[in-house]
């Protein structure tokens, strides 16, 4: 181990310098890096290690790596070279221990390049990683992946305890990674970080697969307002709140995005406690839950945000139970089962949606209002389209809203007039004169339709592209100014990449997408001409796969990618199928069958010989007598077959159509199986259900496409 010492001199007052000495410590193995730590925690000095390639484990077994110091001194932890220096706790040991034990006033702790891994947290108050006690911490390029704690508020990679609530947590450029909170009871938290007092400003970061048996990636206990920017939350699990649980102060979020999260209870994505969530410039999609889909909290804020493809079975996407506020932001393709208290948008008390696009969100209305009256519940300037289940509702015949000089289409028709106050909606015009971004066009009846009465109406000052709100004689309806320079997507090179192909074939297309500089593709979307709506699809690296036509001879199929600005384009192609025979029909069913019932279904009560035998036979027999009845039915699932099951009785459904709203469709079932490219899928209502699927690590299914079988328990 190299050591050297460097004089620095600080003023004090500007009457007098004294001598600050920094110490460098420059270590390549264990052994050394633990003599770093015990001599920078006692040489009173400002101490500074670098650590050269390699992979470092804590020297006593069980013990991780420890600085404990009763000195008011900052220390640095640094890669020689980023990226390059693992510390590894082999399964067996929390891995640095970080300790300020002093009333000194607290100092400067950073770490920086280094990658934790396979941390295991000893003892409870402990980060599964890394623990740092009474003072703040900065993370440079560091990484956390595969650490665990089975010990409850703990933390599996990182626990702070901020002493007296003052310290930061800064993590930037960093990465989180597969690490896991398993405790099985509600104090479970953190399956990142676990946050005791304090703050946390996340910058360009990453949270990817990280998974906590209670709430959040991210778990704070602290009144102080903290942040998020520029940060990526993909496929955390958790029971609540899969992404952040924050518990009150502000937590501001901007430029960051939030997809395939999944929360048991609530919270698909984010769930606050009793202070305010401010998303902005952000995106909320695909994420899940049993309530509140994507974001609840006790006061929300969203502005210029997309809130996409989020699923909830009960209650809402995005719910607050004091104030809501919505500007420039768009909610689309959502799903929650209707009842008297759920919607997209849930608000109590206080709720303002303001130029805001509501489009294809099914099952409940758009918005509910469960509290409040006409001065505190506002919509205004917002466009809420055909595709919607229904506009707005209340959840108590004493609620009322004032609603004014929004589009709502007249199939979303009539409105509770009896509950509102409302003036300046265009309530009689099918045809709107938008582009599929939802931009006006020329011409359209949006163009200065709106309001800017300032007492009701807080208009933003720029629309969703940071154009001037008002760009005419008044402000226009809808999340778009007419003239705004628009930087949508482009779509190009959409082409059949499957050869000689037929009717039946498991299709592949490929295609390019073009983004705007700071942009992410947040949807894609795939029309056919034998299905009658965009459904949500999942390319991998420009190709779409597994695209099946019942039907041979020409067709004809549209891409709609959506941008992580709400901005969206569309691409179409042309092309001709074989058209397969009545015996390769009869075929290709059978090997269907037969590969959908290889696995073992006894676990679920299916008789799988009984199934293949009759499902085979019916085929054959059907084809022979009338050739015609072997086109696949075109027609949608129809979820009363489900009601008019026995309880406990399982049974074998097809469909012609893609199931995509599985909340709804599959409300009276218990469970429903379906056999996906090799793998057994789940989807279920019942929190009990969903408690086993989930410990089991069962994939839920996301889609059944058409002409495919599947297995429904009532």
């Amino acid at each position: 181990m190299k050591t050297r010492h460097s004089l620095v001199t600080a003023a004090i007052a500007g009457l007098m310098s004294l001598p600050v000495y920094a110490q460098l410590f420059e270590v390549s193995t264990s052994r050394e890096f633990q003599s770093a730590l015990s001599a920078a925690a006692s040489n009173s000095q400002n101490d500074t290690i670098v650590l050269s390639a390699g992979i470092y484990a804590p020297t006593t077994p069980g013990q991780p790596f420890v600085y404990n110091s009763t000195q008011g001194d900052d220390l640095r932890i640094e890669a020689e070279t980023p990226g390059e220096v693992l510390l590894d706790g082999q399964s067996r040991a929390e891995i640095l221990y970080l300790n300020h034990d002093s009333t000194n006033v607290p100092p400067g702790f950073s770490i920086k390049g280094i990658r934790f891994q396979n941390g295991r947290v000893t003892g409870t108050g402990h980060g599964g990683a890394l623990t740092v006690l009474n003072t703040g911490l900065l993370l440079d390029r560091t990484a956390f992946a595969g650490n665990t704690t089975d010990r409850p508020n703990s933390g599996s990679a990182v626990l702070m305890n901020a002493g007296d609530g003052q310290g930061e947590l800064r993590i930037i450029n960093s990465q989180f990674v597969n690490n896991v909170v398993d405790v099985g009871s509600p104090s479970s938290n953190g399956s990142a970080i676990f946050l005791f007092g304090g703050s946390f400003a996340v910058t360009d970061s990453e949270f990817v697969g990280n998974r906590s048996d209670s709430c959040g990636v991210i778990y704070t206990d602290s009144t102080l307002d903290s942040s998020v920017t520029g940060s990526d939350f993909r496929s955390n699990r958790a029971a609540r709140g899969a992404a952040i649980c924050s518990s009150s102060g502000l937590l501001t979020i901007s430029g960051s995005e939030f997809r395939n999260n999944e929360a048991t209870g609530e919270g698909g994505a984010i769930l606050g406690f009793d202070g305010r969530v401010l998303l902005e410039n952000s995106t909320l999609a695909n994420n899940r839950a049993d309530s509140a889909g994507a974001l609840m909290s006790s006061a929300v804020e969203l502005r210029r945000s997309v809130v996409l493809g989020n699923t909830a079975s009960r209650l809402s996407i995005v719910s607050a139970d004091r104030d809501l506020h919505a500007e420039n932001s768009l909610f689309e393709l959502n799903q929650v089962p209707d009842s008297i208290d759920s919607g997209t948008v849930r608000c109590e008390r206080a709720c303002r949606i303001v130029n805001s696009v509501f489009e294809r969100n099914t099952g409940a209305p758009s918005i509910k209002m469960v509290s409040g009256n006409a001065d505190n519940l506002v919509v205004a300037n917002s466009l809420l389209l055909a595709g919607n289940a229904s506009a707005l509702a209340f959840a108590d015949a004493n609620v009322r809203a004032t609603v004014l000089n929004n589009y709502i289409s007249p199939a979303l028709l009539p409105l509770p007039e009896s509950q509102i106050d409302q003036q300046g909606n265009i309530l009689d015009q099918a045809y709107a004169g938008l582009d599929p971004g939802y931009h006006p066009l020329e011409g359209s009846i949006l163009v200065d339709a709106g309001t800017s009465e300032a007492q009701l109406v807080a208009l933003a000052e720029t629309d969703v592209l940071g154009n001037p709100r008002i760009a005419g004689a008044d402000v226009d309806i809808g999340w778009v100014e007419y003239g705004s320079s628009p930087t949508a997507p482009v779509v190009s090179g959409l082409a059949l990449e499957t050869l000689d192909a037929s009717n039946l074939d498991s299709l592949s297309f490929s295609f390019n997408v073009e983004l705007a500089e700071g942009r992410s593709l947040v949807s894609t979307e795939l029309w056919t001409d034998e299905e009658p709506d965009y459904v949500l699809v999942s390319p991998q690296g420009g190709s779409l796969g597994g695209v099946v036509f019942m039907n041979g001879g020409a067709h004809q199929i549209r891409v709609r990618v959506t941008d992580s600005q709400g901005e969206r384009s569309e691409a179409g192609y042309s092309f001709t199928l074989n058209s397969l025979g009545t015996e390769t029909v009869v075929l290709r069913v059978e090997d269907q069958i037969r590969a959908a019932c290889a696995e073992d279904l006894t676990d679920c009560g299916v008789d799988v010989d009984a199934f293949v035998a009759q499902a085979i036979e019916e085929a054959r027999s059907a084809c022979k007598s009338d050739p015609s009845s072997c086109q696949i039915e075109t027609g949608s699932f129809d979820p009363g077959t489900i009601s008019a099951m026995a309880r406990g009785d399982w049974n074998l459904y097809g469909t012609g159509r893609d199931i995509t709203d599985l909340a709804t469709v599959f409300a009276d079932a218990r469970v429903v199986w379906f056999h996906n490219g090799g793998t057994w899928e789940a989807f279920s209502t019942q929190p009990d259900v969903i408690s086993v699927l989930n410990a089991k690590g069962i994939p839920r299914i996301s889609k059944i496409p058409a002409g495919r079988g599947f297995w429904v328990r009532k």
